[in-house]
């Protein structure tokens, strides 16, 4: 081989080394730009993740606080009563993520229980969450039990529970909600991508709930994972790759600490996956780098020739109303009773009616007034003298014996008060056609059933409307929609950075925060509309009568009216953001009212994902409707 030959092979050599190692680079840096993405996905789902799992936490301490004030107030008796179980079994309704609630004495006996009115005879001192308040008094509230099998229903449940002390600091017993592990499933986002999964663990290493579902993973020891030995003490928040300890796969793990609950929110994707999509494109350089390797050597091959015969240089290279009804009704039908058996009585009209408590009003066959108690004088603001020239219809105008419960009667001042009617006549008196009317003035029942529809409609500290009663008027309102085939649509609202916000201001900040931004959203809205916390900082509004451009307008209106309000906090202003997903069902399109919301979830978690503080909208179904 001459010295030519050599030269031009070497060239040739080097041409193909070049495009080898510029097909490795590129496939090198594909692959860690896949994986990069992955980890910037899992950090906006870890820090949601994270979000609604404190907010939920928050909710269920709040309620188990209450519960915590009141006994306190009861000096804990040995057994609760029925008034005592009636307001447990009332929070525990409060909150969709509990299904019982608990009350322990000092010894671990439980005295009292949400679901049963005669708790059982069971004694839970050597569970964790009741040792870890007996034991000493921790700085930490609110303690997250290791999953358990629960002793009153038999169920898998996780507990968590408050301490409950004296004012002089002893320890009086535990209160205790339980959760159940596909509760918080619920909280948890959807594992997204192929081998993609979401799990909550406490600071220990115990696993509380892992979506995809699997039981086989709840409760177990994964204190000798890389993220307790190695990355949890370095850093509360953070992302790594390793080998899962559950299920032995290889995955991009973000996670995030709150020290608040002692909790740990881990986020994952499978490694496999996220560069399966890659191997298509590895696939591709591989034939690239053959065929552009073969055409090097054949052009310089070329090359070579014609430089030989002609020897001429060239260059060439390319992711609890019904029982307070039945004891009022059974307390006014024993009055009633006891009246008609006193009526012959010389001493029954004045000594029932001056020990009565609720008024009593006796008329004749011509509605003309006869006797008036002391009782109806305070109730009605008339003295003897003044009612002698009153009807009873005067008290209460429109009175139908038909509903005793709904009658309305009239004050001496003019105004009008609910109030309960129950009528007997007085049979065999004198004076034949004559009635005696018992009136109770219910003014202060109804302001307390009103509240209680309040309460259990709205959310305590926002006003807007809860979870549940967000849902109920939201498919009705979805319902009506596809009945008459009208556009509808819902927005679902995130504060952004909103546990920053708790971090660097306090909890106080926070609620100030989260009452401001109802309030901007709701002077964006119309009275047709509705707006609920969903928990946390995650809010929804559904929006009737309004078409995917209209919601996008709403939308809008709703971010700039949030992000113009400023909160003013001891002596900063603190100002925030919000993202929104919006998703809509046209008149033509099928739809379930979860598929509206999971369309939206996601454009949420695409707003969140492209920085915050944005609008996004899901694209519409192009199902129609036959």
């Amino acid at each position: 081989m001459t010295g030519r030959a050599i030269a031009w092979s070497a060239l040739a050599l080097a041409a193909c080394a070049t495009l080898s190692l510029g097909l490795w680079a590129l496939d090198r840096d594909g692959r860690a730009e896949a994986v990069k993405n992955a980890f910037e996905l899992t950090r906006a789902r870890v820090a949601v993740a994270d979000a609604r799992v404190s907010g939920a936490l928050g909710e269920v301490s709040q309620v188990l606080r209450s519960v915590e004030d009141y006994l306190r107030v009861l000096d804990l008796p040995q057994r609760l009563g029925q008034e005592d179980q009636l307001f447990i079994a009332s929070r525990a309704a409060d909150q969709e993520i509990t299904r019982e609630m608990i009350v322990v004495s000092s010894a671990g006996e439980i005295i009292g229980h949400s679901g049963m009115a005669v708790p059982p005879v069971i004694n839970v001192s050597d569970r964790d969450y009741f040792r870890n308040f007996a034991d000493r008094r921790p700085e930490r509230p609110l303690f997250v039990g290791r999953p358990i099998t629960s002793r009153t229903t038999g169920k898998w449940v996780i507990p968590v529970a408050r301490g409950i002390y004296t004012e002089a600091g002893f320890f009086a017993g535990v209160v205790a909600a339980a959760v159940t592990p596909t509760d918080l499933l619920r909280i948890l986002p959807d594992a997204g991508t192929a081998g993609g999964t979401a799990v909550l663990v406490r600071e220990d290493g115990i696993v509380l709930a892992r979506e995809p579902s699997n039981e086989d993973y709840v409760g177990r020891d994964a204190s000798d994972a890389p993220l307790f030995t190695r990355y949890l003490p370095a850093a509360p928040e953070g992302s790594f790759a390793t080998v899962s300890p559950l299920d032995q796969r290889e995955r991009l793990v973000s996670y995030e600490y709150d020290p608040e609950w002692g909790t740990v929110t881990l986020v994952s994707v499978g490694r496999p996956e996220v560069l399966a999509t890659h191997d298509d494109m590895t696939g591709a350089y591989l034939m690239i780098g053959g065929m552009g390797n073969a055409l090097i050597v054949l052009l310089f091959a070329m090359v070579y020739r014609q430089t030989t015969r002609r020897r001429r240089a060239v260059d060439a290279l390319v992711e609890s109303r019904a029982a307070l009804a039945r004891l009022n009704e059974e307390l006014e039908a024993r009055v009633v009773e006891r009246t008609l058996d006193l009526q012959h009585s010389e001493a029954r009209s004045r000594a029932f009616m001056d020990a009565a408590h609720d008024a009593v009003i006796v008329t004749d066959q011509d509605d003309n007034i006869l006797e008036f108690n002391p009782a109806a004088m305070q109730v009605f603001g008339y003295s003897d003298w003044q009612v002698a020239r009153l009807r009873f219809s005067d008290l209460v105008p429109d009175y139908d014996p038909g509903r005793p419960e709904d009658a309305v009667a009239r004050h001496a001042d003019g105004h009008l008060f609910p109030a309960e009617c129950w009528a007997g006549e007085l049979a065999g008196d004198a004076e034949a056609g004559s009635m005696v009317f018992i009136i109770r003035d219910i003014s202060r029942r109804k302001r307390a059933e009103a509240k209680l529809v309040e309460l259990a409609t709205t959310d305590g500290l926002t006003g807007a409307l809860n979870r549940r009663a967000f849902m109920e008027r939201t498919t009705e309102a979805h319902a009506l929609a596809r009945r008459h085939g009208r556009p509808f649509s819902l927005a679902m609202i995130d504060a952004d950075h909103f546990k920053a916000i708790n971090d660097t201001h306090g909890h106080e900040a926070g609620d100030a925060v989260l009452k401001a931004l109802v309030a901007a959203i709701g002077g964006e809205l119309r009275e047709t509309d509705a707006l609920g916390r969903l928990g946390g900082e995650e809010f929804a509004a559904m929006l009737p009568e309004t078409d995917h451009a209209g919601a996008a307008v709403v939308a809008e209106r709703v971010r700039l009216a949030v992000s113009e309000t400023q909160v003013p906090y001891a002596d900063t202003v603190v100002t925030f953001t919000v993202s929104l997903g919006v998703a809509t069902a046209d008149a033509e399109t099928v739809e379930t009212l979860e598929g509206i919301m999971k369309r939206a979830d996601d454009a949420l978690y695409a707003a969140k994902s492209q920085g915050r503080n944005r609008v996004m909208t899901a694209r519409p179904r192009q199902e129609t409707a036959v």
